[in-house]
């Protein structure tokens, strides 16, 4: 079955979570800027992830890799995506309101579903991209929990202080390693009887992650109202 449908039924099922959540009220200039903002961070975090890896002489091919290679590359890659994706949040939504994050926050992570659905279907080499009904159910749960973190996370974020950032990012790093793991890992042995099991693990870290951010931030979401404030582009 075609991943798109799923994908963006985990996207419109998180707006609707946020919506309940008293997140009402969105702004179309902020939403704008979070959705330019993600393939602004995701073109530089992803030329800096593969510096190190053209330099060490680390090609698209992975299968000679050792599983310890593998590991510290998923951190690498985690690593940098939560530095340049939360620091783009951190930079547009450092001390503004609530209402202003969350609409930048929603527009970011609507941007990365619509991306990754490119992603996929392009992948797909000419043909129609599939892929059973199980991994389309957990490709749905993983937008709906990524698109209510990046919301959380900017929200969090407009607190503005280091340690708030080291800690969004901390918690990013990890979310995003273990995807990479799993991936990686999926390249390499090509046993896909593992890979449910992985995949499932880094779901619940997602989801436990997830609600954290969410209890962390959704007294704000549920103050979201009309303000005046215009978007800085």
């Amino acid at each position: 079955m075609h991943p798109a449908p799923f994908l963006l039924l985990g996207g419109a099922l998180a707006w609707l979570t946020l919506y309940l959540l008293g997140g009402r009220k969105v702004r179309a200039g902020e939403f704008i800027l979070g959705a330019i903002a993600f393939p602004l961070s995701i073109t530089l975090q992803n030329i800096v992830q593969q510096l190190p890896l053209l330099w060490a002489g680390i090609g698209p091919n992975i299968t000679s890799l050792g599983t310890l290679e593998i590991i510290i590359i998923s951190i690498w890659m985690g690593l940098i995506a939560g530095i340049f994706q939360e620091l783009f949040k951190y930079i547009f939504v450092k001390g503004k309101s609530a209402g202003y994050a969350f609409s930048v926050g929603l527009g970011f992570a609507i941007s990365e579903v619509v991306f990754i659905i490119i992603l996929v279907t392009l992948s797909a080499k000419g043909g129609a991209p599939s892929q059973p009904f199980v991994m389309n159910l957990l490709s749905l749960a993983e937008r709906y929990l990524v698109v209510l973190f990046h919301v959380g996370t900017a929200i969090i974020l407009t607190q503005g202080t280091r340690k708030v950032l080291i800690e969004v990012i901390g918690l990013h790093t990890l979310i995003d390693s273990m995807a990479t793991y799993y991936q990686l890992i999926l390249i390499k042995t090509q046993k896909s009887y593992m890979i449910p099991r992985i995949l499932l693990l880094t779901e619940i870290v997602l989801a436990v992650i997830t609600v954290i951010v969410l209890i962390a931030s959704a007294p704000k979401i549920s103050q979201v109202k009309e303000e005046k404030e215009e978007v800085i582009w």
